[in-house]
């Protein structure tokens, strides 16, 4: 299992990839990143490289209780989607499913006003 470029960009703090100190948020995991969101709208993005198909992304949020609307995109924009995620003290986990037309070399995640909560991203190929 190979983790490609993490990044939380527009922050000064580094996000940490997906490690063995990192439990997966799901099966065939591809890539992950967990980070402390320190702006009101931050880019948090995973540059590995997809082909056209489906995938499940997986967010857990901890921190205040919070509802946020996270906005995902492709490295062209052409794809793209909102995922609702609840932040929780203990951590909540919310999944879904995406569908990309095809290659992008990245996806990214904007946080809107999460700042000083921990986020997690997951993306994993569907079973087939």
């Amino acid at each position: 299992m190979a983790f490609t470029g993490c990044s939380a960009s527009d922050s000064s703090s580094a996000g940490t990839a997906a490690t063995e100190s990192m439990m997966p948020l799901q099966d065939h995991e591809l890539a992950a990143i967990s980070t402390v969101v320190e702006q009101e709208d931050q880019n948090i993005s995973l540059a590995i490289p997809l082909r056209g198909g489906d995938y499940t992304i997986a967010l857990e949020c901890s921190g205040k209780d919070k509802l946020s609307t996270i906005a995902w995109q492709s490295d062209d924009e052409k794809e793209n989607g909102e995922i609702s995620v609840p932040c929780t003290i203990e951590g909540a986990k919310v999944r879904e499913q995406i569908s990309l037309n095809g290659y992008s070399s990245s996806l990214t995640f904007v946080t809107s006003e999460l700042q000083g909560h921990e986020l997690k991203v997951s993306i994993a190929s569907t079973a087939n």
